[in-house]
């Protein structure tokens, strides 16, 4: 009996043994006191290795393509597919809305963005069914808008955010459009996904797809092959590019020859680059700040990220940096002035209610200034901002 006790016993130590060194590899627990030398080991294993040690592959503010000369010697460069991405301040035919969903959570903004842009292009609402389509009429009608004001498509959406899910338009060498389907990866939101297909045909735009992990907001271009996004990028890294297929995609897709990578702002969850810039020439973008006070990491993020752009050097001169105020941000909602709509000689200019009317003036006499043909319109943005959006979030464009 004692034998078989003692066997027991042994056959418990071992399987512990056995168990504690399978924890080990799992866990990078250290049960030797050395380094842990954790290897890839397939299926999920191989995937949690592969993210957490390409963090050393990130791309890093301000860093810009390795073969992208700071003062490139010609000034007709074009991309590798002679595609163009349109800056938001040039011509564009269409307006693309989700109305259906903007019209049920933030009553009254579609109207007065369909009345500020009114001759100027056209708008296309994205309605899901007949019941959106009535509301969306119904908002119209209230505000006298004719029945004319705007063609509607029909299609399944989950949220009005169409800028990060939609197709984004760029023009091919001959000047037509082409729609370019990024990856939009939120589980939640199915019939997002799957939008950019109808909307092309649509529009009858052929559809380019692109393997890049990336939302409409995170791409500004100044039209001439400069485009600006954040480190919010560096999830494509994650998920096994390395920092040149990022760059390539970026050039093949949008004809970024040049490409600024900025730090996202703090404690902001979409991580975009329109929440706090824009282009309004090729040779001007405007870049918000914050006071120390108000904001002091924030204040510091946007100061190196306007810095960092200052010493840029375009194929059409030096980039002109100028600073605007971002709004009160104290609720955790981030005020953004910079995230308008242009609309051909029209800019729609956000405003709210918990910004201060100083900031509200400085970004009303700012974009006067750097717009002297264009007509500065304010829509009221307090409800969307509520649901972490503002103009730009909620349109896009078709060249």
């Amino acid at each position: 009996m004692k034998s078989l006790y003692y066997r027991r016993i042994a056959v418990l130590l071992l399987a512990s043994a056995a168990l504690g060194i399978c924890l080990s590899a799992v866990t990078g627990e250290d049960t030797t006191g050395e380094e842990p030398k954790l290897k890839p080991r397939g299926g999920a294993f191989d995937r949690l290795w592969n993210k957490q040690s390409r963090a050393k592959y990130f791309i890093r503010p301000g860093v810009l393509p390795e073969k992208t000369p700071q003062r490139p010697a010609k000034t007709d460069v074009r991309p590798l597919d002679h595609v163009s991405l349109p800056a938001d301040f040039q011509k564009h035919k269409t307006l693309l809305i989700a109305g259906g969903v903007l019209s049920r959570k933030c009553p009254g903004v579609l109207p007065s963005v369909v009345a500020a842009v009114s001759g100027r292009l056209d708008v296309v609402v994205l309605v899901a069914n007949k019941d959106d389509r009535r509301r969306v009429e119904a908002e119209l009608t209230e505000a006298k808008l004719p029945a004319d004001a705007v063609r509607f498509l029909k299609v399944p959406v989950d949220t009005m955010w169409v800028r990060d899910y939609g197709p984004i338009f760029v023009k091919d060498a001959e000047g037509r459009s082409l729609a370019v389907d990024t990856e939009y990866q939120i589980s939640r939101r199915p019939s997002d996904n799957a939008i950019p297909p109808p909307v092309a045909k649509y529009f009858n735009t052929r559809l380019d797809t692109a393997e890049l992990l990336l939302e409409g907001g995170n791409l500004l271009s100044n039209g001439r092959g400069l485009c600006l996004t954040t480190t919010t990028i560096n999830r494509n890294i994650a998920r096994g590019l390395d920092a040149a297929d990022v760059v390539r995609l970026l050039r093949k897709h949008f004809g970024s020859v040049q490409t600024a990578f900025l730090e996202p702002l703090d404690g902001e969850h979409s991580g975009h680059v329109d929440v706090f810039a824009c282009f309004t020439a090729p040779d001007t973008v405007v870049v918000g700040s914050y006071e120390k006070d108000a904001d002091p990491r924030n204040a510091a993020i946007l100061d190196r990220n306007a810095q960092r752009l200052s010493r840029l050097v375009t194929p059409h001169g030096k980039l002109r940096v100028v600073r605007i105020p971002m709004g009160n941000n104290e609720d955790g909602r981030f005020r953004t002035y910079t995230n308008g709509i242009f609309a051909n000689g029209i800019f729609l200019l956000p405003r709210y209610e918990k910004s201060s009317t100083v900031a509200d003036r400085r970004a009303a006499a700012t974009f006067s200034r750097l717009l002297p043909t264009s007509k500065i319109v304010r829509i009221d943005c307090e409800q969307l901002i509520q649901h972490d959006g503002a103009l730009r979030c909620i349109s896009g464009y078709v060249p």
